[in-house]
This record gives structure tokens, C-alpha cells and sequence, in this order.
């Protein structure tokens, strides 16, 4: 199987970590929600590119921003 996410704005607390929501779908078409708390560039690349694009997510991308985990179905 392969999932292509795609992150969000969207940071909510899991399992007692600070996690980050990225929306996807799979190569078969279901769509997925992944809540995140790392991730990371391999040590040999050049991480520059990867930092700025996440930091430059826009705001507003999921419309309820402050939506608790039972909601998360809200991002399929």
C-alpha cells in the first residue's frame, strides 16, 4: 500500500504528544487522516526545503482548527 498525505495546520494532542494532522489518500482512493509527532529528513540531506515548505503551511486549511480527536472524521 501507498498513502500520499498532505499535511494541515491542524496540531492535536494524541496519546499524550503533540501531533500534527496531514490528510491523504491511498493508491486505491480511501481517503486517510495521519496524526504525526515526528518526522524527520534523512542526515545526509539538506533539510532546508522540507522546513520551510512545512512552515509554510496557511493557516485555515482545515476550517475548524480547534476540532477534538472524535471529530478528526471531519478531514476525510
Amino acid at each position: 500500500m501507498k498513502v500520499t498525505l498532505e499535511p494541515t495546520d491542524l496540531m492535536v494532542p494524541f496519546d499524550g504528544l503533540t501531533t500534527r494532522c496531514w490528510r491523504g489518500v491511498t493508491d486505491s482512493g480511501v481517503r486517510v487522516v495521519a496524526c504525526i509527532a515526528l518526522i524527520t529528513v534523512r542526515a545526509e540531506a539538506d533539510s532546508q526545503a522540507f522546513d520551510c515548505a512545512l512552515a509554510e503551511i496557511p493557516p485555515g486549511e482545515v476550517p475548524l482548527a480547534a476540532m477534538a480527536m472524535r471529530r478528526l472524521g471531519s478531514l476525510l
